[in-house]
């Protein structure tokens, strides 16, 4: 198992980041939010990490936006920044996303279209809630899951999934996560048609 942390503007440059980098096997970082904001430090973030494994998510806005659009920046912007193939690509779907009719078909359709974008099988982020939500939507496909989860010691419970991949299991002071596998395993979230 890794251990990782997850960012965004929100905590970078400061010294608990530096202090849990040091520490870290990966990090995910903030890429992108909804059909045009880009994370302000996803330049410096993406070059301090460039010798790590990492990951990039964005931020779902459904309530505003068709998936199409939204996954089409996300990767535009991923682009810009790293190589598709050495990276995870992940969906952080959360808030007034649940709230909306179609929820779960709306989270399928953008990981369907940045697969189709990129050839790389994105992640979806979801609390126990958002499972109850839209996992049913996701039955029968291999779309990695990254569980938040900060009240037990082992997620359980995550139908459709077998497994998660990733597990943020902590939000005090810092977001910090496990990866459920190893280096090698982690790189195939990464790899095109891994």
């Amino acid at each position: 198992m890794l251990k990782g942390i997850d960012v965004s503007h929100w905590i970078y440059n400061k010294s608990i980041y530096w202090d849990a980098m040091s520490e870290s096997d990966f990090v995910i970082m903030k890429a992108t939010e909804g059909k045009s904001y880009m994370d302000s430090t996803l330049p410096d973030m993406a070059s301090d990490t460039k010798a790590m494994l990492r990951g990039y998510y964005h931020y779902a806005r459904p309530e505003n936006n068709i998936p199409e659009m939204e996954a089409k920046f996300f990767v535009d912007v991923v682009k810009k920044v790293d190589a598709i193939g050495d990276c995870m690509l992940i969906l952080d779907y959360e808030g007034k996303a649940l709230e909306i009719a179609d929820s779960g078909k709306w989270a399928r359709q953008w990981c369907d279209h940045v697969y189709n974008l990129t050839g790389v099988k994105p992640l979806i982020y979801l609390s126990k809630y958002g499972l109850s939500k839209v996992g049913k939507e996701f039955e029968g496909l291999d779309y990695g899951l990254w569980i938040a989860d900060w009240t037990t010691s082992s997620p359980a419970n995550i139908a459709p999934w077998k497994f998660w991949a990733l597990w943020q299991y902590s939000v005090k002071d810092i977001d910090r996560d496990y990866f459920n596998g190893n280096e090698e395993q982690f790189k195939a979230y990464c790899r095109v048609n891994g």
